[in-house]
């Protein structure tokens, strides 16, 4: 079984640069139904934790700082949210919460979308790059309290991340944070430490997916492609990320912790870790 790489593939697509106006998005735009879709996120989550054993504790501290420092009725920019899984642990936990989740991938925001509907107008789907500025006209001139994502944002380039960052600094209200929940390398002082970490995450991947009944991304991924109903949603999928390759980069703690502080975050620190899993808040 190949390590964490492997299930990122999907999460790159998300961030890829497109040209295209963002696209605002319903429920209803979702050619699954939402019993079906359910199911798939409900699979989606079980393959991830088999290569993120602590995803929960990662959302739940999230979650968890989003209702502390922006209160019970935050507005909350979800980037690359895939197929809802933090948008969903939000909704759940802070009743008052209102999400505008972006995302690039129309199979994933399929899943999003009729899994979860609108949340009784609680949510916006946008369907947008983040590499290009446009998204931000999903958000209508509005700042908002906090800005998430988890397993994502380590496929942008440098100058993307950073370009991504110094965007959030002008739309995240003073006083409120970003939360970032995903592997993030050691630095080269310590690079002992940070091997030691990445064998010890691998081993754990390699483990979780021995057990038979355990489906990894590859097998999430073929069955969920068959579904006559996404024919049209996977080519568009596969035209927008024609050029995609493999991971080439990830940006570690200390570039990620620099960008949000040349962004105007006055705060950067790690909240919670898990050897290289870490989530980083940014107090704006």
């Amino acid at each position: 079984m190949a390590p964490f790489a492997v299930l990122a593939g999907i999460a790159y697509a998300s961030c890829e640069s497109s040209q295209e106006e963002p696209v605002t998005t319903s429920a209803i735009d979702s050619p699954l139904s939402p019993e079906l879709a359910r199911q798939w996120l409900e699979r989606w989550d079980r393959q991830q934790e088999g290569y993120i054993p602590q995803r929960e504790g990662r959302f739940r501290a999230i979650v968890e700082l989003v209702r502390e420092v922006c209160g019970d009725a935050p507005l909350v920019l979800d980037l690359a949210c895939g197929p809802g899984s933090l948008t969903q642990r939000i909704l759940e936990a802070i009743p008052g919460a209102s999400v505008v989740a972006v995302d690039l991938d129309p199979l994933l925001l399929a899943i999003a979308k009729a899994a979860l509907g609108d949340a009784e107008g609680r949510v916006t789907w946008v369907e947008a790059s983040l590499a290009e500025p446009s998204w931000l006209e999903a958000l209508g001139g509005r700042p908002v309290d906090a800005a998430v994502s988890t397993t994502a944002l380590h496929w942008l380039d440098a100058d993307v991340l950073m370009g991504l960052y110094r965007q959030l600094g002008a739309v995240v209200r003073e006083g409120g944070v970003f939360l970032n929940g995903d592997h993030m390398d050691y630095p080269a002082s310590e690079r002992g430490i940070g091997a030691a970490a990445r064998a010890i995450r691998d081993r754990r991947t390699e483990e979780a997916f021995a057990a038979p009944e355990m489906e990894d991304y590859q097998a999430w991924h073929d069955e969920f492609r068959a579904l006559p109903e996404l024919a049209s949603l996977i080519a568009e999928r596969d035209r927008r990320f024609e050029s995609r390759g493999a991971e080439r980069w990830r940006a570690g703690y200390e570039m990620h912790r620099a960008g949000l502080l040349n962004a105007g975050f006055r705060e950067v620190t790690t909240v919670w870790q898990d050897l290289d899993n870490r989530v980083i808040a940014a107090l704006r």
